[in-house]
């Protein structure tokens, strides 16, 4: 469930007013970046080195169909994050002895843009759909679910100025694996996540979820900068709580890192 690094699903798709929060995608092809796009290490409380790469594919081009349920085919998309870590203490190559897990996330999902337009200043995205979340490992390291999300994004601000953005995410588990059944009681039903930033500035981001047991949950803060003239960001993050993986759901972290990004 990562939300570093200005991304949570916050984006914006082709058709719209281009924001600070997302690339648009390539017209004739439909792939964009989804979520964030980065490498970094920090510590929780080892040394760690965290990669992620996140794409998402639209079907048809925006407008290929105008009327009736054809209509809908304009706005489905298909997303995939794939997020990987690894234990930098251990004396080891990096790879396969220190390779900690990995977590596999395909997404189908519906975004319509500015969908209450008489919303006033904010403008009002919504994506609703299927998320299923896996490290493919089996027993006691497995972990695996599968839920529905409903999120509306309100954005205020023009593309090229600060914008500022309030997103909601909201699911409902399908399906858990009995390793990870009580993950209700850390990552509860939704976050909240609040951002601001500019298109060639910088941004910071702040995602708050409480679990449905005690005060279990969890805070993260996030901050990036462009590094021009190349394209890449430099980021960091701070993360208290439960669940900043699947791993790790029911563990209480703190963790810090910092590194560079490809998009935020």
């Amino acid at each position: 469930m990562k939300t570093l690094f200005l991304a949570t699903g916050l984006a914006v798709s082709a058709g719209a007013a281009e924001s600070v929060f997302q690339s648009l995608e390539t017209a004739g092809q439909g792939i964009s970046f989804y979520q964030s796009n980065y490498a970094v290490i920090g510590a929780d409380p080892i040394l760690e080195a965290e990669l992620q790469f996140s794409f998402k594919y639209r079907f048809v081009d925006e407008g290929t169909f105008d009327e009736g349920w054809k209509k809908a085919l304009d706005n489905l998309f298909f997303a995939y994050t794939q997020t990987m870590f690894w234990d930098l203490e251990k004396d080891s190559a990096p790879y396969p002895n220190n390779y900690m897990d990995s977590y596999f996330s395909p997404e189908f999902f519906w975004r319509w843009n500015d969908f209450f337009p008489e919303a006033g200043k904010a403008r009002v995205d919504l994506q609703f759909g299927y998320q299923h979340e896996s490290n493919g490992r089996d027993e006691q390291y497995g972990r695996t679910w599968d839920r529905l999300n409903l999120q509306p994004t309100w954005t205020w601000g023009d593309s090229g100025n600060w914008q500022r953005a309030v997103a909601l995410k909201i699911w409902a588990p399908l399906y858990v694996g009995e390793e990870m059944d009580d993950i209700s009681d850390y990552y509860g039903f939704g976050e909240l996540t609040l951002k601001t930033g500019k298109n060639d500035g910088l941004a910071g981001e702040v995602m708050l979820r409480k679990g449905s047991r005690d005060w279990n949950g969890a805070v993260e803060l996030t901050a990036s900068y462009p590094i021009r003239p190349v394209n890449l960001f430099v980021v960091g993050q701070l993360f208290y709580g439960y669940g900043e993986n699947l791993r790790l759901y029911d563990e209480e972290t703190f963790s810090y890192r910092l590194g560079v990004a490809i998009s935020r």
